[in-house]
């Protein structure tokens, strides 16, 4: 179905041209990125632009190669939606093993706590602790050692 469905795409976008705010809405990561029931954000830089420039920049290593290899070019085709939807392997795994639809978190993470930006008196600051020992760490440092018991 995926396959059928970017076929279709790939003649609009020849005809009307891909760019990285259109690919990010179709492909779904401005339904994921922004606040909690907030419209759909776009990322703060070309994310898919440059993911599928580096799609392109080893695709053309890997050509060069088989070129020295084999005397023999390749054609090299770096698609922008499915570049975006590669990008977004864990929520498409989460989807495919659990059924959850994502959604905008702001920047929380849906299984790591704390793991987001917190508004203090005089701006954020962002919280990351992402095992057990950064997690203990941070709660001494915060006063909070019986959080660490």
């Amino acid at each position: 179905m995926l396959l059928c469905l970017v076929m279709v795409k790939k003649d609009l976008i020849r005809k009307y041209g891909a760019y990285d705010l259109t690919i990010a809405a179709e492909g779904g990561l401005m339904g994921i990125t922004g606040p909690e029931g907030g419209e759909p954000v776009r990322v703060g830089v070309a994310i898919t632009d440059v993911c599928s420039g580096l799609y392109l920049y080893s695709s053309v290593l890997a050509a060069l190669y088989q070129r020295t290899k084999t005397g023999v070019g390749q054609h090299i085709d770096v698609s922008m939606l499915l570049t975006q939807l590669s990008v977004l392997v864990n929520i498409s795994s989460n989807y495919l093993n659990s059924g959850i639809i994502a959604k905008p978190r702001g920047s929380s993470h849906p299984s790591i706590v704390p793991y987001q930006g917190f508004k203090t008196a005089n701006g954020y600051v962002v919280v990351a602790a992402n095992n057990d020992f950064q997690f203990r760490d941070f709660s001494r440092s915060c006063g909070m050692a019986m959080a660490c018991q």
